[in-house]
């Protein structure tokens, strides 16, 4: 897996923070999983659209969140521009 991605998803992660665990007092490697999991996914090349369902759909299991539809729009729109 390129590490320079998972380095940037972590880093975009870690900014937009989309359930305000880090801004809570949490590690900075309170995603990790999720950017592993989101770098698997964009090995698979999905389009916008995609990459927000999986992304709402890890933190929904993940953390039995269900508020983070309407913050996920930036983070998959950052995440896509690494991509390209």
């Amino acid at each position: 897996m390129n590490n320079n991605l998972i380095s940037e998803i972590k880093k975009i992660m870690i900014e937009e923070d989309p359930i305000g665990l880090i801004s809570s007092g949490a590690p900075e490697d309170e995603y990790d999983s999720e950017v592993l999991s989101i770098a698997r996914k964009l090995n698979e090349n999905p389009d916008n659209g995609e990459l927000r369902v999986f992304i709402v759909n890890l933190f929904e299991k993940q953390f039995e969140y269900q508020s983070i539809k309407e913050k996920i729009d930036t983070l998959v729109d950052k995440i896509m521009f690494i991509k390209n």
